[in-house]
């Protein structure tokens, strides 16, 4: 369209719009946030965070065993009856 001349605003517009802004010269990434405080704090919060999920997984994985049953069983149940 450049070499027969036939370009028009609309169609550059149009060509602009429907272009990703990761395609385009004018983009900029946006930059990684800094992270906030002290990297010993961020450390230690992670850890928490960490153990309480242990916790959460270790009660679920106990608590696994007799739920199946019971849901088997509960399963099971009605279909005897009928």
């Amino acid at each position: 369209m450049i070499a027969a001349n036939t370009i028009t605003a609309a169609h550059a517009d149009a060509l602009l719009k429907a272009t990703p802004p990761e395609q385009r010269t004018d983009y900029a990434p946006p930059k990684p946030d800094e992270p906030k405080g002290d990297p010993l704090q961020q450390i230690v919060k992670l850890e928490r965070k960490m153990r309480q999920v242990q916790e959460k997984y270790k009660r679920a994985e106990e608590s696994y065993g007799s739920e199946l049953l019971n849901l088997v069983v509960a399963k099971g149940y009605p279909k005897n009856v009928l």
